[in-house]
């Protein structure tokens, strides 16, 4: 066989020949969502970021299945598959394995957001929206515990004062909300996968 000469191209590379760049894997979703966004997750890695971690043995994804297989994915997160359909409530969220109550808030203050949410872009002019809970008692659920001598709901208001309402907080970022003294990354990302929950209660509401 003969050489390739400096006059002559080397024959194209075979498609199969060329190394595929690595897909990335991440341990948590909650660095997924850091690297890739919200929208990103699918709805078990949302339910798993909210959950924060598992319980009885299993991880926090196994229990986000959990969740989905009882509720048909997210579909009767918002109402239950009966008649007449009832509003899923802390009570019966924490029915499943591994769901404590404070989590089950959690995952629930998401869904309500998604009916606010729905209330607002849906309808013009916008419905009004339930006086309670109030947006800084769904925000506190989110975020949890208190940190730096703050308390979840004293973070909540702050929040609130700096972007006027949940609906402020679309269209923002992790960067400016980091910057209210004690929302750290961990409680930024669990607000993250709470607003984006929400995005898709509505998306089913429509």
């Amino acid at each position: 066989m003969k050489g390739i000469t400096e006059t002559q191209t080397p024959p194209p590379v075979p498609v199969s020949a060329v190394p595929e760049e690595p897909k990335k894997t991440w341990n948590h979703p909650g660095g997924k969502l850091l690297d890739a966004g919200s929208r990103s997750l699918t709805q078990a890695e949302l339910l798993a970021v909210l959950l924060g971690s598992g319980g009885g043995g299993r991880t926090a994804m196994d229990i986000a299945n959990a969740i989905l297989d009882k509720y048909a994915a997210l579909c009767f997160l918002h109402r239950t598959n009966e008649y007449p359909p009832r509003v899923v409530t802390v009570p019966m969220l924490s029915q499943v394995p591994g769901v404590k109550r404070h989590k089950a808030a959690r995952i629930l203050a998401g869904v309500e957001i998604g009916r606010r949410m729905h209330a607002i872009w849906y309808f013009h002019p916008p419905r009004p929206v339930p006086a309670k809970p109030s947006e800084t008692d769904l925000i506190a659920d989110i975020l949890g515990s208190g940190i730096r001598g703050r308390s979840g709901r004293r973070i909540a208001e702050a929040l609130l004062q700096k972007y006027g309402s949940i609906a402020g907080l679309y269209d923002t970022d992790m960067d400016g909300w980091v910057k209210i003294r004690g929302l750290n990354s961990v409680k930024a990302i669990r607000l993250a996968a709470a607003l984006e929950l929400g995005v898709r209660i509505h998306k089913i509401l429509n």
